[in-house]
């Protein structure tokens, strides 16, 4: 049964039945607490209440910085997302009940981040909220009728800039690196143009994994989370060999994604070179070996892709080997 007091001019709800944990609410009008003391008490005998009392006490950024807390460390990538929880909890966004946030209001942030930012980086932070409910509701049981960042339409992307290095490029890129501050760059470049290898796969490289004698290197802790045994080209072992080591017998010991970055960057507009990510390298080595005549069990072995499709989005195999394939049969 519902009793009602009063204090400070508002009128609280308090509902107790066995077997059910007490549901409380204060109203401003009495008309209305009682309105929902009985709408509550018919639903509680028909087993059809929702109780929302957990949804009321939680915003939006208690959720995602449990969901930073607890799930965030079991990813490969922390410091985006982390960053991107930050950003989400200072915004009033953030601070909004889970039973006041709406897909509208979400909508209306998505498009506040896409005026400054990409419309990619819009849809990734709809995403990381969406994600962090599903896991509130699901795991934590904090009742939602709806995951309101479920339904939020995602903008439009513009495609990704994905090629290889053309026309003297990788040369260029050498010839600059060598002469960067970055001092292992030139070495780090050329071991991505040979082996096909990620940067982050790069970076954690040491002496320890590599097997001089067999030309293999041991990949660790890949982005698939398993290891992964590669092989070594001679030019990629006079590269490595050439690398003073550090303290922790590392090849490419990269202080920060920022650092690495800033000289990247640098090498690349010195070399007069534009729209080239580090990445390109990986779609470099998948298109000229396919080119060369590897088979796609071979270069997915070196590369680790697990199936066809995601190997097929880094080949781009050009119309002049397509050509010269058509003269040789000729």
């Amino acid at each position: 049964m519902a009793t009602f007091t009063k204090y400070r001019g508002k009128h609280k709800v308090q509902i107790r039945r066995k077997f059910h944990k007490p549901i409380y609410k204060t109203f401003s009008r009495l008309q209305d607490a009682r309105d929902w003391a009985s709408e509550s008490e018919r639903k509680l005998l028909k087993g059809f209440y929702e109780d929302l009392t957990e949804a009321n006490k939680t915003s939006l950024a208690d959720v995602l910085e449990r969901y930073g807390k607890e799930k965030i460390p079991e990813k490969k990538s922390q410091d985006t997302p982390l960053y991107m929880i930050k950003k989400i909890a200072n915004h009033s966004i953030g601070k909004l009940s889970l039973t006041n946030l709406t897909t509208f209001k979400l909508i209306k942030y998505r498009d506040e981040i896409a005026s400054t930012r990409t419309k990619s980086t819009a849809n990734k932070y709809i995403t990381l909220i969406s994600v962090a409910l599903k896991c509130a509701i699901n795991e934590w049981e904090i009742y939602l009728p709806k995951n309101p960042a479920f339904h939020v339409p995602r903008l439009e992307e513009k495609r990704k800039i994905t090629r290889i290095l053309v026309n003297g490029e990788y040369s260029r890129l050498l010839s600059h690196a060598e002469m960067s501050k970055l001092h292992f760059l030139k070495a780090m470049i050329i071991v991505a143009y040979e082996t096909g290898a990620r940067r982050g796969e790069l970076i954690k490289l040491n002496e320890n994994n590599v097997n001089w004698k067999k030309s293999t290197a041991l990949l660790l802790d890949t982005k698939t989370n398993t290891d992964r045994e590669i092989a070594l080209s001679p030019k990629c072992i006079e590269a490595l060999r050439s690398v003073p080591l550090s303290i922790s017998k590392q090849f490419f010991p990269v202080k920060s994604k920022e650092q690495f970055r800033f000289y990247w960057n640098q090498c690349k507009r010195n070399a007069g070179i534009k729209d080239l990510k580090f990445h390109a390298l990986r779609h470099t080595f998948v298109t000229l070996k396919l080119e060369e005549g590897w088979s796609i069990a071979e270069v997915s072995a070196q590369t680790g892709h697990a199936d066809l499709k995601s190997l097929q989005t880094y080949q781009h195999i050009r119309p002049k080997h397509l050509v010269k394939k058509f003269s040789q049969e000729a």
